[in-house]
């Protein structure tokens, strides 16, 4: 295994332990919301945490030498997810912290994405086809 494939395997699993950590971190807030358990701790640390693994992804996806549209998009869910836990949390009272709860399906969506998009890449596919089959290349096999 070469260096770039195992920056892109590196790329993969924390592509999809990003989405993990995702449905967890709803599910520590929903505790705390619905059933009374005092998790509004764990889901504040485990949000930077979440943060910290995605600005590892961005390395990974310029060292692994990942498709440019790839980049930006995970470039896009780091600055998502730092607003997401940094920024909301500076600006107490303010109307723009509407948008915490509505972030995170942004915030997924990116991450299934990338993560999903990172499978191809994996498994060798040609350079350049990291997204999805279009219906005449899928026709083609």
């Amino acid at each position: 295994m070469d260096r770039t494939h195992g920056l892109r395997v590196a790329y993969l699993v924390f592509a999809w332990g990003i989405v993990v950590a995702l449905l967890v971190q709803v599910s520590l807030i929903g505790l705390w919301l619905f059933a009374g358990q005092s998790t509004l701790y764990l889901h504040k640390e485990f949000g930077h945490a979440i943060t910290l693994a995605a600005i590892g992804l961005l390395i990974l996806a310029f060292t692994g030498r990942l498709p440019g549209l790839m980049k930006w998009i995970t470039a896009l869910l780091s600055v998502i997810l730092v607003v997401q836990t940094e920024v909301f949390a500076i600006i107490p009272g303010s109307p723009l912290r509407a948008f915490h709860p509505v972030l995170p399906l942004v915030i997924f969506s990116l991450a299934a994405l990338l993560a999903y998009s990172a499978i191809p890449l994996v498994k060798g596919r040609p350079r350049g086809s990291a997204f999805p089959l279009s219906v005449a290349e899928s026709r083609a096999n």
